[in-house]
């Protein structure tokens, strides 16, 4: 399989994704929305899947409708089918 996607190539979601936060002391899990705007950060299995970090700007909303009190980077891996490029499709991670 050839990847679709380079490393640092700009992609969105195509439906919301979690992440989960290791690094925090209790751990937990963020809600990327979709259309969440992110970096491919690595290609894993060939182009099957993508380590991708996403940044979830303060202001925006979470996919539980949780306010961003600060910007918020979360990296997950992602399949190929949960992401288009970027250019394809309007970011949406804040509400009007």
């Amino acid at each position: 399989m050839q990847p679709q996607y380079r490393e640092l190539d700009a992609v969105q979601t195509l439906l919301p994704v979690t992440a989960s936060d290791d690094a925090a002391p209790q751990g937990g899990v963020h809600h990327i929305p979709a259309g969440t705007a992110g970096t491919v950060l690595a290609v894993l299995g060939g182009g099957a899947a993508y380590e991708v970090e996403f940044l979830l700007r303060e202001g925006a909303y979470d996919e539980r409708g949780n306010l961003v009190q600060r910007p918020l980077e979360c990296l997950t891996t992602v399949r190929r089918e949960q992401i288009a490029p970027a250019s394809e499709r309007k970011t949406a991670t804040a509400r009007p």
